[in-house]
This record gives structure tokens, C-alpha cells and sequence, in this order.
């Protein structure tokens, strides 16, 4: 070959030791970044993604104000049902282990398409968590644990809605009115497209120089 391009999807963990991979790699494109991989000259952070045959429902109506789907194994995700929990209507599915099927992708669909708010607390180990990019495909507005900074770094003039508590959250939620919520969807809409075809010309321009 004459030259070698990486897609390194998972390590979540960063457990793993690659500069011995790496270095035989002309560009490498990875998910689940850390800070030794923000500015790094020839690695690319890229989104998580979302759940293959999501999509965006044509429902005329959000009647769901948040949506919260997976397994409520940290602290922080306790507080978010609990703060939330009087701001309806919404749709909660809870499972007991992260390993174990949610909903189908179908219904997936249906609920975020008829969501305003998506909730998109921090992974077990890593900050960031498919939520997100379902939450932007459904054109939803999602809210983000900032830790670290960690999506002002990853995705810099990002127009998400940014909370260290999920308190801050609440009078976002049940108080904005429909044109607020209107302009910050469109906002994020408007973020997400233009993000995606940057990343993909980048990635075009990358590997036929």
C-alpha cells in the first residue's frame, strides 16, 4: 500500500497501546477522544454516530418535552429522572444492563422524532454517548454534561445546550416557549448538516491527496 488510513471505532477505555499502530498509519480517524488526541497532526476526532436505520419521523407534533432511554447506573442519570421527573409528558425506558436491548430502532425513531429535549448525560467511562447524535439526526435539541469541556474542545462553537448540573437544565426544559425552542432546534439542525459535510470532505480531501 501506498498509503495507510485508520478508522478506529471503540476504545472507549484507552486502554490499549497504539502509537506502535499509529505510527504506521498515514491519518488516522478515531471516536471516543482524549486529550493527547485533540490536536494530534495526523489523528481526527470523529463522532460516535448514531444506531444504524434511525431516522427522522415527519410527526407535526413533539409532544414529548425529554426522552431518557438506557440504564440509570450513575449518580448524575438518578438526578436527571429525578429533576425531570415532574416536567411532562416524556418517555423514560430504563433497562438493568447496559448490554441489554433497548427499544427497536424503529421506535427509536418514532419517540425521538416526537421529542423537543434529549437529556445526553456522560458514558460509564467516557463523556461521550450515542445519545447525542441520535438527539441531532431526530433534530432534537440535545442538553450535554460538559465535563472537561469536553464538547467545547471536540466540537468548538457547538450550539448544544451545556449544564454541569442537570438543575441548570430544568427551567430550560419547562419553561422555554415554542418560538426559543423553535430557534435553538433550528440552530442545532443547521450545526449538524453543515458539521457532516465538513467531515466528509475532510475525510475525501485526506485520503485522495
Amino acid at each position: 500500500c501506498s498509503k495507510i488510513f485508520l478508522f478506529h471505532l471503540g476504545d472507549e477505555f484507552g486502554a490499549s497501546n497504539l502509537p506502535a499502530v499509529y505510527d504506521n498509519c498515514n491519518y488516522v480517524f478515531r471516536t471516543f477522544c482524549s486529550n493527547k488526541y485533540f490536536n494530534h497532526e495526523k489523528i481526527k476526532c470523529i463522532p460516535l454516530g448514531y444506531k444504524s436505520g434511525l431516522v427522522k419521523n415527519e410527526i407535526s407534533e413533539r409532544k414529548y418535552k425529554w426522552v431518557f432511554t438506557g440504564t440509570p447506573h450513575k449518580s448524575s442519570r438518578q438526578d436527571l429522572l429525578f429533576q425531570f421527573s415532574d416536567i411532562k409528558p416524556f418517555f423514560c425506558h430504563k433497562t438493568k444492563k447496559f448490554d441489554e436491548k433497548i427499544i427497536s430502532v424503529n421506535k427509536m425513531s418514532e419517540v425521538l422524532s416526537s421529542t423537543q429535549f434529549v437529556p445526553c448525560p456522560s458514558g460509564f467511562f467516557h463523556p461521550e454517548t450515542y445519545r447525542l447524535y441520535e438527539a441531532l439526526q431526530c433534530e432534537c435539541i440535545p442538553i450535554v454534561e460538559n465535563a472537561y469541556k469536553y464538547y467545547d474542545r471536540l466540537f468548538p462553537d457547538n450550539p448544544f445546550i451545556k449544564i454541569d448540573k442537570w438543575i441548570e437544565a430544568k427551567p430550560v426544559i419547562s419553561g422555554w416557549d415554542s418560538d426559543q425552542i423553535k430557534k435553538k432546534r433550528h440552530e442545532c439542525i443547521n450545526w449538524w448538516t453543515e458539521y457532516k459535510k465538513k467531515l466528509q470532505d475532510f475525510i475525501k480531501n485526506k485520503v485522495t491527496s
